[in-house]
């Protein structure tokens, strides 16, 4: 869903950044006896992609290990799905 928000919103310049994180140390994983990371840290990694233009951010060891495992899929498959979209959207 992120991805296809990303495409349709692009023309209008704006950016959508997806924020993935493992466990965050909030109530919501109390409970939880895995690493976690603060939320000012992933608050601070997302105002940072904004800042920097970055379309993701993956904000523990946890979510870059499962990305690593991933095809290059903002690479190598949205680009020429964006190029179509903004030619349907512009009539060019």
């Amino acid at each position: 869903m992120t991805n296809g928000i990303r495409i349709e919103l692009h023309h209008q310049g704006t950016l959508v950044v997806a924020v993935h994180a493992g466990f965050i140390n909030t109530d919501m994983a109390a409970l939880v006896d895995a690493p976690k990371i603060s939320p000012e840290s992933v608050a601070q990694q997302a105002f940072d992609a904004v800042e920097a233009g970055q379309v993701e951010v993956l904000a523990d060891e946890r979510t870059r290990f499962v990305k690593a495992s991933l095809p290059r899929d903002h690479e190598l498959i949205y680009p020429p799905v964006q190029a179509f979209w903004d030619a349907a959207v512009t009539g060019s």
